[in-house]
């Protein structure tokens, strides 16, 4: 077996091309949804779950969204599906999400107290014990309306442990990549948030995924879903209306790999100069 290896894509090797030579990892899944209705090679259609008016169509831009016929209220529309891809407590993981949403005044023209709808990306244990992780983009009128990132981890029993809601500034519309990995040997994740192309930034903790359950096919099992509704205190029926019938709300891709990347998180205020060299930031390793 060969030992780690690691590889430092530096800012300086990605400006000037000094970079060494890059790792390349594999992919366990990809999908930017472009080829038509849900590949059937990719997610579990049996798990396909649509309610409330709302259901998971492909767009002719490339995107799966969450679809309602026109403007709707006192429901809690809302689709679901599992991926196919597993992966082994073992491995090391990283998973990239991009979802995009419409302008706030498209999404909602009145946007009750406490209506919201969030795309979610959801990693959880394979024997369904209910420890989980999950990494939000939304849209939600808390006081009012507005754009939000959240990462949360949740063990059974005791509850979410960290659970940071960011507010985004602006009111148009916004695309939001998210970011979680998976470190095997220390079973911990890292994550972070990427809004409209600016930089990487932090959610502001890591996640210790070792007191999660086990027992037999403990793998890492990924779900992806939309839903909106009142979260006021829970998840009740939307308060007031939102209208989805035009992709407003929508996955533009997602990837899992089969290594851990370390997220390196650009500061302020070297950000304008490094997005504009289009630097992400990351360094990257994968065990072999």
């Amino acid at each position: 077996m060969l030992g780690s290896s690691k590889v430092c894509i530096s800012v300086v090797g990605l400006v000037f091309g000094l970079g060494g030579p890059q790792v390349t990892a594999a992919v366990l899944l990809s999908d930017d949804f472009s080829t038509g209705p849900l590949d059937s090679g990719k997610w579990d259609l049996p798990s396909l779950s649509e309610s409330g008016s709302g259901s998971f169509e492909t767009g002719v831009d490339g995107t799966l969204g969450l679809v309602t016929p026109g403007e709707v209220g006192a429901v809690r529309p809302s689709a679901r599906v599992d991926a196919l891809t597993s992966v082994a407590r073992s491995s090391d993981w990283t998973l990239t999400a991009t979802m995009n949403l419409a302008d706030l005044a498209d999404l909602s023209s009145t946007f009750s107290g406490g209506d919201g709808v969030a795309l979610t990306i959801q990693i959880k244990n394979s024997i369904q014990t209910g420890d989980r992780l999950e990494l939000n983009l939304a849209a939600i009128n808390f006081g009012s309306p507005g754009y939000a990132v959240r990462s949360a981890d949740r063990l059974e029993g005791t509850g979410n442990i960290n659970e940071p809601i960011i507010m985004l500034t602006g009111s148009t519309a916004t695309t939001a990549t998210l970011i979680v990995t998976y470190d095997s040997a220390t079973q911990m994740t890292n994550s972070g948030y990427q809004v409209n192309g600016g930089p990487l930034q932090d959610f502001g903790f890591q996640s210790d995924l070792s007191g999660w359950a086990t027992g037999v096919g403990d793998d890492f099992a990924f779900t992806i879903e939309a839903s909106a509704g009142n979260f006021a205190g829970g998840a009740a029926p939307l308060a007031g209306t939102m209208d989805f019938s035009a992709g407003e709300v929508a996955f533009d891709s997602i990837l899992i790999e089969d290594t851990y990347t370390e997220l390196v998180f650009v500061p302020e205020p070297e950000t304008a100069m490094l997005v504009g060299m289009g630097v992400l930031g990351v360094l990257r390793r994968r065990r072999r």
